[in-house]
């Protein structure tokens, strides 16, 4: 998206009618990814929203920026010729029809080009139109050269002090967030409360979910818990019930447990060199291979 609204800016002066294209890529680009992001496309990555709001803020201000700067050198030196017009008339000696010759450049034939030239036509002098002044202003030409119309010079001082004032913005808001900001806030309190405290507590939200570790498997109608829940007092936190089974028959912790009773009762069984390998093995086990959930009650609610 923001390269189609860069080069659309860029060629914004020789190619005005990019915009109504561009606008059209934006739709059709917003129609097909809404599509896809809910029929076709998988869960994305939680990634935040810093990229699009950094985008909004320092991209788009910027290439406006750029856009304006850049309309305002164009309009300034056009017409690319390098040439001014003088006061003076042509002289009597070169009145009259003439013919010059140049070479195409794509075949390399000899092309003949006829022109006239009468007496009221006026004489050009060789000047430089490129304007390398900040902004560009009228007001930057040579006073013996210069080379805009009245139209031409009102729209480069509409560009060049709108350029300004936005440059001046861009670099402004730049020092403010990363220099000016973060010395205030060493001395302020940046943060301030938005809105006043609920009177309902998380408790009491009907359908309310804890983060539960679980994991979801072919076959099986509810997830199997990955977790230690023996702390969980609010069952409302799993976020579903099995109405024939408890959630001890969903818990991936138990199945662990009977692997290690299995493990055990295997290794007293085996000799003793594997015997004690196994048994080694089997004390070793990390304790807290699974996640605790735990909550905590009410006690002045309960009371």
């Amino acid at each position: 998206m923001t390269k189609f609204l860069f080069f659309t800016f860029y060629y914004a002066a020789i190619f005005p009618s990019g915009f109504l294209w561009t606008a059209a890529i934006f739709v059709a680009k917003y129609l097909f990814d809404k599509y896809s992001l809910l029929r076709v496309w998988s869960p994305a990555p939680h990634m935040g929203s810093q990229i699009a709001i950094f985008s909004r803020k320092y991209f788009f201000t910027a290439a406006m920026t750029f856009y304006i700067l850049s309309m305002s050198y164009t309009f300034a030196s056009f017409p690319y010729d390098n040439a001014c017009p003088t006061s003076s008339q042509v002289s009597e000696d070169y009145i009259g029809n003439h013919t010059a010759y140049t070479v195409d450049d794509d075949s390399g034939d000899v092309v003949e080009i006829n022109f006239s030239i009468s007496q009221d036509d006026t004489n050009y002098k060789y000047c430089n139109q490129r304007m390398v002044a900040f902004p560009a202003l009228p007001d930057w030409q040579p006073v013996d050269s210069k080379w805009m119309t009245p139209d031409q010079e009102k729209a480069v001082y509409l560009f060049g002090i709108t350029g300004f004032f936005f440059a001046l913005i861009v670099i402004l808001k730049i020092l403010w967030r990363l220099v000016i900001s973060p010395i205030v806030s060493c001395f302020t309190k940046p943060y301030k409360a938005s809105g006043d405290t609920s009177p309902i507590k998380f408790s009491e939200v009907e359908g309310i979910c804890g983060y539960i570790p679980q994991i979801r498997m072919p076959g099986h109608s509810f997830p199997m818990l990955a977790c230690d829940i023996s702390g969980l007092h609010d069952d409302r936190l799993i976020g579903w019930k099995d109405p024939f089974k408890s959630y001890g028959h969903h818990n991936l912790l138990n199945d662990v447990e009977k692997i290690k009773e299995k493990s055990q009762k295997t290794a007293t069984e085996a000799e003793p060199k594997v015997k004690e390998r196994k048994l080694l093995i089997v004390e070793e086990a990390n304790p807290f291979l699974f996640s605790i959930v735990k909550d905590w009650r009410d006690e002045l609610t309960e009371s």
